[in-house]
């Protein structure tokens, strides 16, 4: 669950995987990471 105070795994991209499924492999997609609620990449 995306809410306050659950710890959550996402990855955000700057292009529609449902499009082109290989937009996840590619790290010049990535444009957020965070692992147990906690941002590790992106601005």
């Amino acid at each position: 669950m995306l809410a306050e105070g659950y710890d959550a795994d996402v990855i955000t991209l700057d292009a529609d995987p449902l499009d082109d499924i290989t937009a996840m492999s590619d790290p010049d997609h990535v444009t957020g990471v965070w692992k147990a609620g906690r941002r590790v990449k992106g601005a």
